[in-house]
């Protein structure tokens, strides 16, 4: 623990110390800086492997997506951050005036999710992570301007692209619309499993395949008791078993 504070430390220097600090934040910069070291190393490597006239011996981070630029970049995809928490989410806005569509694409390694408004008198049962999930990703009307006419409004869909193998959630417990900055003890409903079908279409793509070696590890752990379900899925097909929480989505086909 304390040569990964100093790890996430030398990135965010307010990690340093023993002050306390948002959990959510660490996570994130923790796997950012693995994903960037980690890509920077294999592009090392495959400088590293290349002979004097720029011809590869062993393409190492080539090998998976061919040669090349575009090789390289998807050479970079099987690392393991995209690999486990490497999610996409197809954002669509339509123009209220003209009816215009555009789209774009943003990838996530985490979700942040909003606490609904507190009951008055504080009673109301605790929100499942479902419904929060659902409430993050439901339509909204969105400021924003239209590329073709001009006008401010849009409507904006959500569908989740590309299934991550894990999927961090993050329960956004500060509350900034008071006086002054509450953070917030609301309990919330965690069940074994996420239905993402939802937010999915005809080509959102499934997780990554585990590999034999990782399924066997996991497959030995539950053997010897522990629980061990499937952290996402395409519909049906077997991707690798890991202590997580269930996250289940549409069949790719």
């Amino acid at each position: 623990p304390t040569g990964l504070r100093a790890a996430v430390g030398a990135r965010a220097p307010h990690f340093r110390d023993h002050s306390q600090q948002d959990a959510a934040e660490f996570f994130a910069v923790a796997v950012d800086a693995l994903s960037d070291e980690m890509r920077d190393a294999a592009r090392a490597s495959a400088a590293r492997s290349a002979a004097p006239d720029g011809a590869p011996l062993r393409p190492a981070l080539t090998a998976a997506g061919g040669s090349g630029r575009a090789g390289a970049e998807e050479g970079e995809s099987t690392l393991p951050v995209p690999q486990n928490f490497g999610g996409e989410v197809l954002k669509t806005m339509r123009c209220f005036k003209c009816g215009h569509e555009w789209r774009r694409c943003e990838p996530f390694s985490s979700l942040s999710l909003q606490l609904p408004a507190p009951a008055p008198g504080g009673r109301r049962a605790p929100p499942s992570l479902q419904s929060l999930l659902e409430e993050h990703l439901a339509p909204v009307s969105l400021e924003v301007t239209c590329e073709r006419c001009g006008h401010a409004y849009a409507a904006l869909t959500q569908h989740v692209s590309k299934l991550p193998r894990l999927l961090p959630l993050h329960l956004m417990r500060f509350d900034y619309s008071r006086e002054r900055l509450l953070k917030r003890s609301d309990a919330a409903a965690v069940s074994t499993a996420l239905d993402l079908s939802f937010a999915a279409h005809s080509e959102t793509a499934p997780p990554p395949l585990a590999s034999p070696k990782a399924v066997s590890r996991s497959h030995a752990a539950a053997a010897d008791g522990h629980r061990a379900t499937t952290p996402a899925t395409g519909g049906g097909a077997e991707h690798g078993r890991k202590r997580s929480l269930a996250i289940t989505g549409p069949s790719p086909h």
